[in-house]
Order: C-alpha cells, then sequence, then structure tokens
C-alpha cells in the first residue's frame, strides 16, 4: 500500500515495513520482542551482490516471512532479529526458543535452507555472523564516504560489533 509517498508492507498481524524516501522501518512483536529497526532503503551491497552474481532464492525459503530479513543480512550486515541470529549462529538449543509457532515446526527445514544457500562464511557461529555484519557495514559506510575508511573508523565498527 502507497499513501503520501510512503510505502507500507503490511506482513502480518504484527509485523511491517514502512519505507519513507531512502529509509525503510521495520516493526515487529511477533516474538513479544517488541523489534524496531531501520535501515538504507538501497545499501551498497545490493550492487556487490549483483556484481558478484551471489543468486540465493529466498522464495524457496520454508517460511517466506524470513526472506526480507535474510536478505539484508546476506546484502548489508543488517541483524534479523533473535531467532534467525539463533539460526546463523547454529545455535539449535536458542532458535527452538526464540521460534514463533511457524518457525517452530520448519526449524529443522529452515536450518537446512540456511546452511545449503546462505555464504558459508556468513554463518556457523557467532564470530562468523559478526565479521559478516562488520565487513557489510565497513562497506556501506565507504560507499557512502567514498573513500575508504580509516584505521580509527574501522575500530570504531569493532567497538560497535
Amino acid at each position: 500500500m502507497t499513501t503520501k509517498g510512503m510505502v507500507i508492507d503490511i506482513r502480518s498481524d504484527s509485523s511491517l515495513y514502512v519505507t519513507i524516501g531512502q529509509k525503510t522501518f521495520y516493526i515487529d512483536d511477533s516474538t513479544s520482542e517488541a523489534i524496531m529497526d531501520w535501515w538504507p532503503t538501497d545499501c551498497a551491497l545490493n550492487k556487490r551482490r549483483r556484481e558478484k552474481q551471489m543468486n540465493i532464492d529466498y522464495n524457496t525459503l520454508p517460511n517466506p516471512m524470513l526472506a526480507n530479513p535474510l536478505e539484508r543480512y546476506v546484502d548489508c550486515g543488517i541483524e534479523p532479529g533473535s531467532f534467525m541470529m539463533a539460526v546463523l549462529t547454529n545455535n539449535h538449543e536458542e532458535a527452538n526458543l526464540r521460534a514463533d509457532p511457524d518457525n517452530k515446526k520448519d526449524l529443522d527445514k529452515i536450518f537446512k535452507w540456511v546452511h545449503a544457500n546462505l555464504p558459508p562464511e556468513s554463518i556457523g557461529s557467532k564470530a562468523n555472523v559478526m565479521k559478516w555484519q562488520r565487513e557489510r557495514r565497513e562497506d556501506d559506510e565507504e560507499n557512502r564516504l567514498g573513500r575508504p575508511l580509516t584505521t580509527w573508523e574501522k575500530r570504531e565498527f569493532d567497538d560497535r560489533a
């Protein structure tokens, strides 16, 4: 739905995306965590992904609601929520605790899909996931600035991770 220049994408009775100009906002209370986040509508890595031909078919996910958060994670390093972070870090116990009823019934399929489709360096451990996120945020910032980050600026990203 588009109204007054805003694109409102209602995904369920407890989650939605709102795009206003160059920012996309995400509001989700499906797991009673009251998640609110925003990111640039078209992060720099969308172009890089196309250039590297990282062809991930998100339409084959067991739960299509996970497509946008996973795509933002792969492209931009944006955290996809506590359930998917548990899946990405291969923490089955935490994923089971964080899963909503739909994801809980498809938990094994979701883990299999992630391991079969996402770049191996982006999953498997907390260290891998944090490195993937940091590299993507650094790339986006370099693209925004039009220059490489200084050593000092890179340390700031490390401190935030």
